[in-house]
């Protein structure tokens, strides 16, 4: 009878897991240990220097992969200004850099971008004309979206048993359709249920995937590289990312490493969300490309461009007394009202809104209808432990609640939604609003481990309206012990 071989412990699985991701990326790409020395979650000096500094990238590259935004970028690719193979070369080398300093890939898959590029350089040398809008493009991918060959673990070390897709995800399809280069899949915090993950240096840690980041300033809460995705983009290892938001994944990452982040309607794009200054670009490409063709859950609503409205009647939220902004997230909203002011817009304060902490409450309550906590259950399948925000959460019941839930509570749940949906029509009819200003988190980043609310996105999400965030200001060092009174223990809780 052969011997029964226990399986393999979740240690062995995330070593070999991490050993495979890290083999795809060239050995003359690796930063030199002279340079990893000088990063760690202390360190005064900006991670955002090294990528020019590593002589990894050369001038044409840095030239590259700092253009302004995808747009630009696009239409270099279609004059053959730049190819499709130089700008995946010089993407994929800033993104292994990246990956050295902040942990922010679970996938990677460089070989295969760059065959693809050949493609669309040898396509667009037959035809005379680029394959499509995104052309060229590398478009880098929450680990949530599955590509064929590739793992989907979100963080799970149960699921890499799982093995590789075997299918895209429909938005994938949609993206590689008009020319794009995928080429790496963002990391993200274990269950994709919280803002972060593991606080421990990757060269230690046994987590799933090397998640802590390299600080960006000299304080590691004042810009963290807390949030894969967002760190890879202000390294400008990608210039646009696509992700999932339902509570605020794409916004609050970007609030924390100053990038834009949007989040549309739910079903508008299939399973995506995206990052700015590309909006235009990317909702364009993809409403073009009929996604509810491959999407049944997505309205077939063509792509149109509104009407310019010139001059913005602008509701202005300052905060719910219920969840109190910070001064300076305060000072940064007035500093903005005001500028809108000047620049011919109409500014109305809302004296009345419903309130953003019921919705909180509200729309958390329905992630505590899973009465088996799945995402606790994949997450100690493999006897890996619980991150320490993820266990944070469950102590604080947000949206891990341990009462049973009845079939009466979905209902009264849905009605109360679709009152809170009216109220805001309501606010918007009341004063002919086109827009709402309001903060994206009542601080701005905080230390690690210790973001938990999500007050000021989640209510979006709810009601289901497009949000953006739009860096506006960052703190200074002078911020921090105000910053960190706010966050006592005592004040995380209800």
């Amino acid at each position: 009878m052969a011997p029964i071989h226990p399986p393999p412990s979740w240690q062995t699985l995330t070593s070999s897991h991490r050993d495979r991701a890290l083999a795809q990326i060239r050995k003359e790409w690796h930063l030199t240990p002279e340079i990893l020395a000088t990063v760690s979650p202390n360190s005064p000096i900006s991670v955002t220097r090294i990528p020019a500094q590593s002589s990894i990238l050369d001038s044409r590259e840095l030239e590259i992969t700092e253009t302004l935004d995808a747009t630009a970028l696009l239409e270099k690719l279609s004059t053959s200004e730049y190819s499709a193979v130089e700008v995946c070369t010089a993407f994929c080398k800033r993104t292994a850099i990246a990956q050295q300093l902040t942990n922010c890939l679970t996938e990677i898959f460089f070989e295969t971008a760059l065959e693809r590029a050949k493609v669309l350089d040898e396509y667009l040398k037959r035809k005379g004309r680029p394959m499509g809008p995104l052309h060229g493009l590398p478009i880098s991918l929450k680990d949530s979206l599955n590509v064929t060959g590739e793992y989907s673990t979100i963080e799970y070390v149960s699921f890499i048993k799982n093995g590789p897709a075997t299918e895209n995800s429909p938005l994938v399809d949609i993206l590689l359709s008009p020319g794009a280069v995928l080429y790496v899949k963002t990391n993200v915090p274990q269950s994709c249920m919280r803002l972060i993950d593991h606080s421990l240096d990757c060269r230690f840690s046994q987590q799933h995937f090397w998640t802590d980041l390299k600080s960006e300033k000299s304080h590691p809460y004042s810009r963290r590289k807390q949030w894969w995705r967002s760190a890879l983009v202000a390294l400008r290892g990608s210039l646009l990312g696509v992700g999932t938001d339902i509570a605020g994944s794409i916004r609050i990452p970007s609030i924390c490493c100053g990038t834009y982040g949007f989040r549309p309607p739910a079903s508008r794009i299939p399973m995506g969300d995206k990052l700015y200054p590309d909006l235009r670009l990317f909702l364009q490409s993809v409403i073009q490309a009929s996604p509810w063709k491959t999407d049944l859950s997505c309205p077939p609503i063509p792509w149109s461009r509104p009407e310019e409205l010139g001059s913005l009647r602008i509701g202005l939220l300052l905060e719910d007394p219920l969840r109190p902004c910070e001064p300076e997230v305060l000072h940064t909203i007035q500093s903005v009202a005001q500028k809108l002011i000047s620049a011919g817009h109409e500014v109305i304060p809302l004296g009345k809104f419903p309130s953003i902490v019921d919705a909180e409450h509200l729309a958390l309550s329905y992630f505590a209808l899973d009465h088996e906590h799945y995402p606790l259950y994949h997450a100690t399948k493999s006897g890996e432990p619980l991150i320490p925000s993820l266990v944070a959460a469950i102590e604080a019941g947000l949206g891990y609640e341990k009462a049973t839930k009845t079939l009466e509570d979905p209902v009264k749940m849905n009605l109360e939604k679709d009152q809170l949906i009216e109220d805001w029509t309501d606010v918007f009819r009341r004063d002919s609003l086109d827009v709402v200003l309001a903060p994206g988190a009542p601080h701005p980043a905080v230390p690690h481990d210790t973001y938990l609310r999500t007050t000021y996105t989640i209510v979006w999400n709810l009601v289901d309206r497009p949000a953006c965030i739009i860096p506006a200001d960052q703190i200074s060092s002078t911020d921090i012990k105000e910053m960190l009174d706010y966050l006592k223990p005592a004040q995380l809780e209800e």
